[in-house]
């Protein structure tokens, strides 16, 4: 499984965020976001899979540009057999 999105915030006004004020729900926050992930089902055991996922904040205004990276481990519990 390899999900890819690509996501746009543009707000309709709004004040820009001063350097001696704290950010408030009517501040005008633009920003460009791309994310990936790729989760891989290990063939043994069947039950184990691993994902990485990467998540880049490309412009923005009164938004941090930042990158994000992750990895886990994900095990299925089965409650029922078949």
């Amino acid at each position: 499984m390899i999900p890819v999105s690509y996501s746009r915030q543009d707000t309709r006004g709004g004040g820009d965020i001063r350097r001696q004020d704290m950010p408030f729900v009517s501040n005008n926050m633009d920003f460009s976001r791309l994310q990936a992930m790729v989760r891989y089902t290990l063939p043994r055991p069947a039950d184990l899979a691993v994902q990485v996922a990467a998540d880049r904040v490309l412009t923005g205004r009164n938004v941090g540009e930042s990158t994000m990276l992750s990895a886990g481990l994900l095990y299925t519990m089965r409650f029922s057999h078949k």
